[in-house]
């Protein structure tokens, strides 16, 4: 027996779409090479989440989350590595068996698939019988089904008799009774013992999982039964809210038309295969169930959906349901829902079958399909005499709840124009009825609202320890946070979002009532710039509504001898915190602005992540204790880029692996994912190969895999900029030498200080001596740097200093 070993993990990732995984979480829709949707692990109205098949990776943009497709099912089924390999590989048919009951419940759902598959070539076997199948197959014939048909969505006979399956499985594979029960093939007597045949003198119709396994049947009546079909019931294998009829047949379709159609029996599914339209689905029951409608959306670009229900009342409640949860699912994503109107109430079978002319209504249907919005309106005022002026105030009133949904405002403002005029009444009163409807419903509307967007930063003005105030542009952490890392002079100082740290307050503008906000619209004005070290104020746009961000602030004073910067630029990064005058628990999503002012109003998420080059927060940033010294920002960094050329190309490894080979990463996560290139060695045929072995051996550490992913992203980069990788070996080097520089001077002074307070004087003028070098190396040496040499003689030149103080730490511990 197998466990969870690199070869499984291997195995299981080559096996693994995370495209498939995703989409059962996330609607996705093709942006590029990649995929994008909602992010499933944070609030968001737009997409910031995408998904790269290529590399098998997902990344938020908005949160920072990222992984492969072993922490995607990690993180949002709840399991930890080990378990998630399990759950994949048995989804993906790799043997991994561990355990005595892991065993049994892998051989049951085996067994259980092996009957199905069995059932099923027992029923085409007695279809094609020249005596026992006369009947199915006069019955196919009837419907005008042509034998690739027949062949192609396996249809089969159920004899009549009570125990012909019963008696042919339990002979074929040796199955007792209770296992075919427990399938759900057969069912246990009532009055006396033994079992029975769930299905007698019927047409057989498989239905398969999305691989082409059989799962389940349909079974037609050929006789006077009272039920016109018989379903499987649910089993270990087969749950029906998630699964449609015809989708193991109709993905490649759905993907290459870039559409698929729902109709609403097995037979019209069938019969819209045979006459070419093969993207053509079927809900195992008539309402569509949230797993059903992710099914439908995973494979088309453009999210475009076609219903085709009965004309009646349960057809029309069908679609209503559809729409509703189709509509959820792709929220923010954004769908195309049309509805297909087949002339005189027919069904696709029936319209299909009805020769040349029925199948050219049919294509007709599917070209004038209206939009559900189109749908919905023209269901609602039908029947209603609108030469009247009491029909078209009912009517008016009809349509208001169905305007008042269309989230986009200009779209809703189109409508009212038209409707208004077809009902021959004025605009006015139709668009002041659907904003009382929106706002009585709470429509879109946001709970509160705050100032907008981050103002630029000022300018820092010098200082290797000067802090930055929270907010800004240029500060890489949520608001309100200090940057504990030594900045190299001249970098941008803090200033802008309102709610920085030691802000003055910002003269914020309280709109007169909340209005109607729709994410997609308006954007907020440019406000005032703010005082020294403090918020600017939130513009208004034009309508005065929509609160913006304003001018930064000052850069918060330095703290050696360097003041703070001067007023910052234009409000148009990150969405501040809540403004005063407003409830307190404040619910809005934080998003990026579009203009100077940028949308406020928007929740207040706490990211993990929150480097606007999407790169993650240095530990000390996260809450690690203060007095645990842990690389900077700038080492951390640099560390990425180092390893990020070791995924570029084979030339730019070879080029890394020369000029890394001694380095040391300081941090803790990148010495693991350096030991790990390391440990693989040149022994690769391609960086694809290279990235996915790195990927296999990492992924039992959540950090590293997780970081991993981060380097990726960043050699993406690289090789789409063209980057030349000894200007990145120069400038990452350089940043970390600097950084290991800083800390050598920050330890000296400390032990300097300790001696001079315990009155060691040699000791203190040694530890003075090494740091005037160490100064002097910096100044002279480090900030003149221009080749890979001088990194060497910087990098030697050090070791030579952390050495001589070894020696002498290690001879007065003898003495």
């Amino acid at each position: 027996m197998k466990g969870v070993t690199p070869e499984v993990i291997a195995e299981v990732r080559m096996h693994a779409s995370i495209l498939d995984i995703v989409s059962e979480t996330v609607v996705l829709k093709r942006a590029g090479a990649q995929y994008k949707g909602l992010c499933p692990f944070h609030t968001e109205k737009g997409p910031s989440f995408y998904v790269t098949p290529e590399k098998g990776i997902y990344k938020c943009f908005g949160c920072g989350e990222g992984g492969d497709v072993f922490a995607f099912v990690q993180k949002t089924k709840g399991l930890n590595f080990i378990d998630s390999v399990r759950e994949l590989a048995q989804r993906y048919g790799v043997k991994l068996v561990e355990s005595a009951q892991e065993q049994q419940e892998y051989d049951r759902r085996s067994q259980i698939l092996l009957l199905y598959q069995q059932a099923s070539e027992y029923y085409i076997k007695l279809l094609q019988d020249p005596r026992e199948g006369i009947i199915g197959r006069k019955y196919l014939e009837d419907r005008g089904l042509t034998a690739e048909m027949i062949e192609r969505f396996k249809l089969g006979y159920a004899p009549n008799t009570w125990d012909g399956l019963l008696n042919y499985l339990t002979e074929k594979t040796k199955a007792s009774p209770a296992t075919l029960e427990e399938a759900g093939l057969v069912r246990k007597r009532q009055e006396t013992s033994g079992h029975y045949d769930l299905f007698r003198n019927r047409l057989m119709i498989p239905i398969c999982d999305s691989e082409g396994r059989v799962i389940a049947f349909g079974g037609r009546t050929l006789g006077d039964d009272s039920a016109k079909y018989v379903n499987s019931p649910e089993s270990p294998i087969y749950t029906k809210s998630h699964h449609l009829f015809g989708y193991n047949l109709a993905k490649q379709a759905i993907k290459e038309k870039d559409s698929v159609i729902v109709v609403e029996g097995y037979f019209d599914v069938i019969t819209s295969h045979q006459y070419g339209f093969t993207n053509t689905v079927a809900p195992l029951g008539t309402a569509l169930t949230e797993a059903q409608a992710k099914l439908l959306v995973r494979y088309t670009d453009s999210k475009r959906v076609y219903l085709s229900f009965d004309a009646d009342t349960a057809g029309a409640t069908a679609i209503e349901r559809g729409a509703k949860t189709l509509n959820q699912i792709a929220e923010g994503v954004g769908i195309e829902l049309r509805v297909i109107n087949i002339p005189g109430g027919k069904d696709p079978d029936e319209c299909l079958r009805s020769g040349a002319e029925g199948q050219a209504a049919f294509q007709k249907a599917i070209t004038d399909a209206a939009l559900m919005i189109d749908y919905q309106l023209e269901k609602a005022v039908a029947g209603i005499n609108l030469d009247k002026s009491t029909g078209r105030i009912d009517a008016a009133s009809r349509i208001v709840p169905i305007l008042a949904v269309i989230k986009n405002s200009v779209a809703r403002g189109e409508y009212v124009r038209n409707w208004a005029m077809q009902l021959r009444l004025r605009e006015e009163e139709i668009l002041a009825d659907v904003s009382q409807y929106r706002a009585a419903n709470r429509i879109d509307v946001p709970r509160n609202f705050g100032p907008g967007g981050y103002g630029q930063g000022g300018q820092s003005q010098g200082g290797y320890r000067n802090y930055q105030n929270g907010g800004g542009y240029q500060n890489k952490y949520q608001n309100g946070q200090r940057n504990n890392y030594q900045n190299q002079r001249g970098d941008d100082g803090g200033g802008g979002g309102y709610q920085s740290r030691n802000n003055s307050a910002a003269n914020y503008q309280k709109p007169p009532t909340i209005p109607e906000y729709d994410p997609n619209e308006d954007d907020g004005g440019f406000g005032s710039a703010g005082p020294r070290a403090g918020a600017g104020a939130g513009g208004l746009d034009e309508d005065r509504e929509i609160p913006g961000g304003g001018q930064g602030g000052g850069g918060f004073p330095g703290r050696r001898n360097f003041g703070g910067g001067q007023g910052g630029g234009q409000g148009n990064f990150q969405n501040g915190q809540q403004g005063p005058g407003f409830p307190a628990k404040a619910q809005f999503t934080r998003q990026s602005n579009k203009k100077f002012g940028g949308k406020g109003n928007f929740k207040d998420k706490k990211p993990e992540f929150a480097d606007e080059e999407g790169l993650p927060m240095p530990p000390s940033a996260m809450g690690r204790p203060a007095n645990k010294r842990v690389p900077g920002s700038g080492s951390f960094e640099a560390e990425i880029l180092q390893l990020a050329l070791f995924l570029t190309s084979r030339e730019d490894y070879d080029k890394a692996a020369q000029h890394l080979a001694d380095d040391l990463m300081l941090t803790p996560v990148h010495q693991r994912i350096k030991a790990a290139i390391d440990g693989i060695g040149p022994n690769f045929a391609t960086i694809e190969d290279l990235r996915m072995l790195l990927q296999d051996r990492l992924a039992p550490d959540s950090e590293a895999a997780r970081q991993l992913i981060e380097i990726i992203l960043k050699a993406e980069d690289f090789v789409k900029q063209k980057v030349p990788v000894l200007v990145v070996l120069l400038d990452s080097r350089a940043r970390i030498l600097k950084e290991r520089l800083e800390v050598l001077k920050s330890e000296f002074s400390r032990l300097m200080s300790k001696a001079d307070m315990e009155g060691n004087d040699s000791e203190a003028m040694a530890l003075q001596s090494r740091i005037i070098e160490l100064t002097q190396l910096d100044s002279v040496v480090l900030s003149k740097i221009e080749t890979l040499e001088d990194i060497e003689k910087v990098k030697r030149s050090l070791d030579a200093i952390e050495s001589a103080h070894s020696q002498t730490t290690k001879m007065e511990t003898r003495v």
